[in-house]
């Protein structure tokens, strides 16, 4: 994993600037539906409160080493980002997150109560799972996923189909499957569908889908599972998809005060009506954004105005960026590869798949295809036509069972 060190480069940060501290000694009582909280009078809690329903945070197992000198040690380096370092404890098959200015810590400790949450409401999850949090350095620990990133998979596979066209391969077949193979893209598609439903569920948005925050391990069939006998039946080697990095997530509260975001967006996965809100935002945290939501929805604009001094992700932008994902995984490459300096010119008309048909990555996504149906109502600029995320776990699911029992090898199925 060493070797697939995430990039350091974040387009656009916006510090946090919301306190709050741990209240003493507190039960938490799973599961926590975000929905279903509220107050004494009958409103909507806060997002202070919710979180101080998490507390206190157990912290990591006894025999888990926690003092810095002995984590944060170059070789156990595995990544770093906007507001922290990642490290390994191979021996106990841990990650460690630890703040990289003390301005992270409020950071990791909101990711690790979102994290404590979500192991108590979903213990299921396909996350990172919580393996606890040490208050006297901030650090959060979590299980270690070291089969490398969705990033670094789909790029491999791409080369070893360059490699295989130079051997004389049958190159228009390889050009109309997804590059990663119909099997493992309905895999990931039907698996990263159901996190984020599930997410949904419990009121969480992630706020930062990219390929290099999904990781992959092993597919490994559980027992008694349908649909994991299903998968079972694939005759190719499976990878399923593993969601890290919460630090910009936040709880959606219905009719409760906007949460204070935290942002780390970069441009490429971003949807359309997020990187507008930044770009227009206003420069002090008085003024008003119009609406923090969909900016670029006429329904929307007609409304009162949101106080928020930032753009805040959503459902539906966590969507568009999970189905800009799985549009990588199927074109071998980052959309927005050529874009260069005016890649947010191109993220902003939200039409990514327009974009890929402007090169040869396009015959991947020909029109009738399964990449084309499963994603076609994920993008555009207007957050409220998108379908659900749903409607792809159920879609892919569908092609899923086609593929399975209509011959995977059948050369219709990359077409």
């Amino acid at each position: 994993m060493e070797s697939n060190t995430r990039r350091k480069v974040v387009p656009i940060i916006i510090p946090p600037t919301y306190p709050y501290s741990l209240p003493p000694q507190q039960e938490f009582t799973p599961p926590i539906t975000p929905y279903s909280l509220t107050s004494p009078l009958g409103t909507s809690q806060d997002l202070t409160t919710l979180l101080n329903a998490i507390a206190p945070l157990p912290p990591p197992s006894i025999d888990v080493p926690t003092a810095p000198s002995i984590i944060q040690q170059r070789q156990f380096l595995l990544g770093e980002g906007a507001w922290s370092k990642v490290y390994a404890i191979r021996s106990h098959n841990i990650a460690v997150k630890t703040p990289s200015t003390p301005t992270s810590r409020e950071v990791i400790e909101k990711e690790a109560k979102i994290l404590h949450y979500l192991a108590t409401a979903l213990p299921d999850l396909k996350i990172a799972q919580f393996r606890g949090f040490d208050v006297a350095s901030s650090s959060l620990f979590m299980e270690l996923v070291s089969m490398g990133t969705l990033e670094s998979f789909v790029e491999r596979k791409a080369r070893e189909l360059a490699v295989e066209k130079e051997g004389g391969g049958d190159a228009m077949a390889n050009m109309r499957r997804p590059v990663v193979g119909m099997g493992q893209w309905l895999f990931l598609a039907e698996r990263l569908a159901r996190v984020f439903s599930q997410l949904k569920e419990v009121g969480v948005v992630h706020g930062d889908v990219k390929w290099s925050n999904i990781l992959l391990r092993e597919f490994r069939p559980t027992d008694g599972n349908l649909e994991d006998a299903a998968w079972a039946s694939c005759r190719m080697k499976l990878y399923e998809p593993v969601v890290v990095d919460f630090s910009s997530s936040h709880f959606h509260l219905d009719g409760g005060e906007l949460p204070e975001p935290v942002n780390a967006v970069t441009t490429s996965f971003c949807a359309p009506e997020l990187l507008e809100s930044f770009i227009s935002r206003p420069s002090t945290s008085g003024s008003q954004v119009t609406p923090p939501v969909t900016p670029t929805s006429s329904s929307r604009a007609s409304t009162a105005a949101v106080t928020a001094p930032h753009p805040l992700p959503t459902f539906q932008s966590d969507l568009y960026s999970v189905a800009l994902c799985l549009l990588a995984a199927a074109i071998g490459s980052e959309v927005y590869r050529n874009a260069g300096k005016f890649v947010g010119i191109y993220v902003r008309q939200g039409n990514p798949v327009g974009w890929v048909r402007g090169d040869e990555r396009g015959l991947r996504i020909g029109r009738g295809c399964v990449v084309l149906d499963v994603l076609k109502d994920c993008f555009g600029k207007l957050a409220e036509e998108r379908v659900d995320v749903g409607v792809v776990g159920r879609k892919a699911a569908g092609w899923r069972e086609g593929w399975l029992s209509g011959g995977q090898d059948n050369p219709r199925w990359g077409c």
